[in-house]
């Protein structure tokens, strides 16, 4: 049996479940995502697959919105 990889959309499996309560976008290996919708926001799903990722997590406030980045691992 020969090796075989599963190529993900991690942008677009984000996009699908910010659902129009933020904005994503890739930045250098990572993503930034704007919390548009604290609320309704799907704040677990969203750090779950980030930090599953392997992925570096912070969250900032800009403009009076909430910006989640993420930074991938270096190896």
């Amino acid at each position: 049996m020969g090796s075989e990889r599963v190529c993900v959309d991690i942008e677009g499996e984000l996009r699908s479940a910010i659902n129009g309560y933020g904005e994503c976008t890739t930045v250098m290996g990572g993503f930034e995502v704007r919390v548009k919708d604290p609320v309704r926001f799907p704040w677990e799903r969203v750090f779950r697959t980030l930090l599953g990722l392997g992925h570096e997590v912070w969250v900032e406030l800009r403009d009076d919105e909430l910006v989640i980045f993420s930074k991938a691992p270096v190896e």
